[in-house]
């Protein structure tokens, strides 16, 4: 977890590339951090940066990794 006001200092050093997928998500889907850091992202250059609006209890019940890479599916 990142908090939204750490998450410029931290994606320089971890995010190194820029066209890589990046799922955000808050807590519960009441929750609108996600939302403004997939804009703090997109304004740092990220190109691929998807907000996950239903929250992390429903990203890991859908059985989605929380760090890494998500598998590929078709």
């Amino acid at each position: 977890m990142v908090p939204l006001s750490d998450l410029r200092g931290r994606a320089d050093k971890a995010l190194l590339d820029k066209n890589a997928e990046i799922v955000v998500y808050c807590a519960s889907s009441s929750c609108d951090a996600a939302e403004k850091a997939c804009g703090e992202l997109t304004n740092m250059g990220y190109r691929n940066v998807k907000d996950y609006s239903e929250g992390k209890a429903d990203w890991v019940h859908a059985r989605h990794p929380i760090e890494g890479k998500a598998p590929i599916t078709s």
